[in-house]
């Protein structure tokens, strides 16, 4: 059994085509045991994406998309096309990437199954953001606080998080209005029996953010929130429960802490 890794490619955006260098690099062992799917997004790196995966003896399929929208949506999307009902199935920044650790627990994915039956599997990850290194520890979801963790606190399963493709679930292909991540990862944990997400304690790659990436722009974006709660299955007086607790964490955790640099200065 192996996994499929969808890796959608936006050259331009994710920091430089030696980011997509180094991801050939450190994911090649990985290419006997794993099934990458590459989503080129932009044309005029086409040939020389192809180029470097040719050269480095790089398995995997690669697609191009050079439609008019390329979000990571979309790429996301045109992977899962490709899966089959009973895959497991994980993403991937090509300027991020995995541990060793983590392909040794894809090697012996059947004997976790056995073991635990898993849905999903969700694992810590390591943040590097300006030099320093720290450990994120998902948190556990209970039937009580599901809301509370996946909604307030913007939790999406990230780095390594593979789940097992029982149906089809899409991202929501739209405007960087709506925060489509929270919206897929709550359409697959919704669909899971809390007791099959398991969490395995130990770290499954290094996450780098962007200061100017999407996600990083819309995390604390109250409108964007705001148009993700809509599409929630969730009564309004508790939308905005989470709207006006959001906007007060933002404000403490963020505003704040400007207010207070400045003052500091």
């Amino acid at each position: 059994m192996t996994v499929k890794v969808i890796v959608p490619i936006h050259i331009s955006k994710g920091g430089g085509f030696s980011l997509f260098q180094e991801f050939l690099r450190r994911h090649l062992p990985f290419t006997l045991t794993i099934d990458f799917i590459l989503v080129n997004q932009e044309e005029e790196y086409s040939n020389k994406i192809a180029n470097e995966v040719t050269s480095n003896s790089f398995e995997c399929t690669l697609i191009d998309n050079f439609t008019s929208n390329k979000s990571v949506a979309v790429g996301r999307n045109i992977g899962l096309s490709i899966c089959n009902i009973g895959d497991w199935v994980s993403f991937l920044d090509f300027d991020d990437f995995l541990e060793p650790e983590w392909l040794l627990f894809s090697q012996n994915l059947n004997i976790f199954e056995k073991l635990f039956a898993p849905d999903v599997c969700i694992f810590n990850y390591r943040i590097r953001n300006k030099g320093f290194d720290t450990i994120y520890i998902p948190p556990i979801l209970k039937r009580g606080s599901y809301l509370t963790h996946h909604i307030y606190n913007n939790y999406t399963p990230c780095l390594g998080t593979m789940f097992k493709f029982r149906q089809r679930v899409w991202f929501t292909e739209t405007t960087d209005d709506i925060n489509e991540d929270l919206l897929f990862w709550n359409n697959i944990l919704r669909l899971s029996d809390l007791q099959k997400i398991k969490h395995f304690n130990f770290v499954s790659g290094v996450y780098r953010p962007r200061d100017n990436g999407r996600s990083s722009l819309q995390k604390f974006d109250l409108k964007v929130y705001h148009n993700t709660l809509k599409d929630f299955d969730i009564n309004p007086i508790l939308r905005l429960y989470f709207f006006v607790m959001k906007f007060v964490f933002g404000v403490k955790k963020y505003y704040l802490r400007i207010v207070l640099k400045k003052f500091l200065k």
